[in-house]
């Protein structure tokens, strides 16, 4: 049994423990008297080992405990932009002809995004050059249905299956998000709760991650959603944090162990 789930995605941990969070402290008088000031608190934090992952992965895993990336939800209609800039306030480079918020085609939430046919919306993100992104989101063609879309390394994935097919309404390249019909077919799509991560997504993970999307919005900057033995029920919203890491030696690589915490919400 997996100590801990972060996004829908089964972490093998060795250790584990938490600690209640105290609000004030103990003190000692002049007379040497403990006193205390503290309030009775319901938060925790919880702290994880993980067991020994391929380099690559110990890599990915600790990116998503720090909630490392960008969201769109499309939400925010505070200004006639203000939709458009990612969950870490970066605005688009580039937003095609006709592009709107849209609160009839959307997947979560209030609103989602519409993109005209031969049209594009382009983010400049940021990321390593050298590093794979992965693009995660809910993309409807048309007047189709609504797929659960992750494009990562040059492989897809629609509704959590592996699909060869060259279907490139949502990718990363270098350190740019582009979404629309970047391959010119002709075809207006729709967009919910996109999601763009610095990193490869191991090819397990997919399944977690459509089923935990599937019933979740993505989690925002630094942030979470756990659940395990020592959580609620329903989970719980953490901020992440990886820490101190080991590496040990494989026939022809390292494997890498580390420390993480997440502190509840």
């Amino acid at each position: 049994m997996a100590l801990v789930t972060l996004n829908g995605v089964e972490v093998e941990c060795t250790d584990s423990e938490w600690e209640p969070v105290r609000l004030g402290e103990v003190v000692r008088s002049i007379n040497g008297i403990p006193r205390s000031t503290q309030l009775i608190s319901t938060k925790r934090n919880f702290r994880f080992t993980t067991g020994p992952l391929p380099e690559g992965e110990a890599e990915a895993l600790r990116a998503l405990i720090d909630g490392e990336g960008h969201v769109l939800t499309f939400e925010d209609n505070s200004s006639s932009t203000s939709h458009l800039y990612t969950s870490r306030e970066v605005p688009p480079s580039f937003v095609g002809a006709g592009v709107a918020r849209s609160t009839a085609a959307r997947r979560k939430g209030f609103a989602g995004l519409t993109v005209p046919a031969n049209q594009l919306v382009v983010w400049n993100l940021g990321f390593s050059l050298y590093v794979a992104g992965t693009f995660i989101g809910w993309v409807r063609e048309g007047t189709g249905l609504w797929r659960h879309v992750i494009n990562t390394a040059g492989r897809l994935y629609i509704d959590g299956v592996a699909n060869s097919d060259e279907w490139l309404f949502g990718y990363i390249s270098g350190d740019s998000l582009f979404i629309g019909d970047i391959d010119g077919q002709g075809v207006a799509t729709a967009y919910d709760d996109v999601v763009a991560l610095p990193f490869e997504v191991p090819e397990s993970w997919v399944p977690g991650l459509h089923y935990f999307h599937s019933l979740f919005a993505w989690p925002g900057p630094s942030q979470v959603y756990a659940w395990g033995p020592r959580f609620p029920p329903n989970g719980l919203l953490c901020v992440g944090q990886a820490g101190t890491a080991k590496a040990g030696p494989r026939l022809t690589s390292i494997s890498e162990r580390f420390d993480f915490t997440l502190y509840g919400t």
